[in-house]
């Protein structure tokens, strides 16, 4: 995007240079700033994922220009919805809390979810699912060919109780699966 932009920026310096405008009214309006863009765009860091790590119940926010990803431990996530944008009553977002640094606007990372009210909390509880180890892994073709060594792990266990309560029922892949989890605990015992 910034690179994008310092292109713009550079275009416009040079029509500025050839309708008249001098020389420093290009330089100051297009040429300096498309400059920087072009910089900035090509020296900031590029990837930039929000990483859930269920083996190791953390999540790896990446860090704000040049800082390095923070890693937070799941249970310590401090995660609310806040009003976003001009519809701020329609479209909220996730925010967590990146750092525990004293409280400054840099702090907090928006994960964005494009939701109406209730969908949030459906959508944070499925990554709640997604992070409890004790829990069978969500629904979804990437994930297939990993839910049976996931079931015989818990099984080994003892099929603990799930770590965080939810919004939404997580049953196994099979019904014979989830009748022999049932005789450790059930969805409805630990649903918020």
């Amino acid at each position: 995007m910034l690179k994008k932009i310092g292109v713009v920026l550079f275009a416009f310096g040079i029509f500025f240079f050839f309708i008249g405008g001098g020389v420093w009214v290009p330089l100051v309006i297009g040429i300096i700033p498309a400059i920087i863009s072009l910089i900035l765009g090509y020296i900031l860091p590029k990837d930039k994922q929000i990483v859930f790590h269920r083996h190791n119940d953390i999540l790896e926010l990446h860090g704000a220009f040049f800082d390095k990803p923070h890693r937070i431990p799941f249970n310590d996530v401090p995660a609310f919805f806040a009003p976003n944008g001009t519809a701020g009553l329609f479209h909220w977002t996730l925010k967590v809390k990146r750092s525990f640094k004293p409280l400054s606007i840099k702090d907090y990372f928006p994960i964005d979810l494009d939701i109406f009210m209730e969908g949030g909390w459906q959508a944070w509880s499925y990554w709640v699912w997604y992070m409890d180890r004790n829990r069978p892994l969500p629904p979804g073709d990437a994930m297939d060919e990993f839910r049976e060594a996931d079931f015989q792990r818990r099984k080994a266990e003892g099929f603990p109780p799930p770590l965080y309560k939810s919004r939404i029922p997580t049953p196994e892949a099979t019904t014979a699966q989830q009748i022999e989890r049932e005789r450790y605990w059930r969805d409805e015992e630990y649903l918020v």
